[in-house]
């Protein structure tokens, strides 16, 4: 007859039915599962309690997911010592009114961030410093900086400590930005 269980065995037990102990535990717990009715009524119970506390139905995978998966492991498998990013892979976070962010490279050790900046047309990034060099290559759409304006392909090197002078965008661009995290 199988001992009172312990809390090492709930634990054991609940990461067992989500599915989340490393290959060599996960096949202990198996055995153990298989061996010990009481550890077996106890994952039982772990999987009844997993159940009724997710209600939500199991969902199909959105159209074109497993395109953008195998996209991306094609690309690794290609071009294993480099990182791609895709065009419509990633989230654009908000920066102000018209102004949106998407990260596509952190790299923390040299304290830098790669990014694309999209910005509606009559959009303003206000002024501001940087504290590294920043280059900035436009895409699409048309800028105004300062007096200059800014037509796809125009690079821009800001340097480290001077004031950015405000950023309006003429039409709606997207641009590229390696600078400072």
């Amino acid at each position: 007859m199988p001992g009172p269980m312990t809390e090492d065995d709930h634990l054991r037990a609940a990461l067992m039915t989500l599915g989340l102990l490393d290959p060599a535990d996960e096949a202990d717990a198996r055995r153990q599962e298989a061996d010990d009715p009481g550890f077996a009524a106890l994952a039982a119970h772990w999987a009844e309690r997993f159940d009724a506390a997710d209600p939500v139905e199991p969902q199909a995978p959105s159209a074109g997911l497993w395109d953008r998966i195998s996209d991306r492991v094609d690309d690794a498998i290609s071009a294993p010592e480099t990182h791609t990013h895709r065009r419509d892979a990633g989230i654009w976070e908000p920066l102000g009114p018209g102004i949106e962010r998407k990260v596509v490279h952190t790299d923390r050790a040299a304290g830098t961030l790669s990014y694309f900046v999209r910005m509606q047309g009559g959009a303003t990034l206000p002024i501001h410093t940087h504290e590294m060099d920043e280059q900035c290559i436009l895409l699409e759409g048309r800028l105004r900086i300062g007096d200059l304006v800014f037509e796809p392909g125009d690079f821009q090197l800001a340097h480290a400590g001077g004031k950015h002078v405000p950023i309006h965008a003429q039409t709606d661009c997207l641009f590229f930005i390696h600078g400072a995290l």
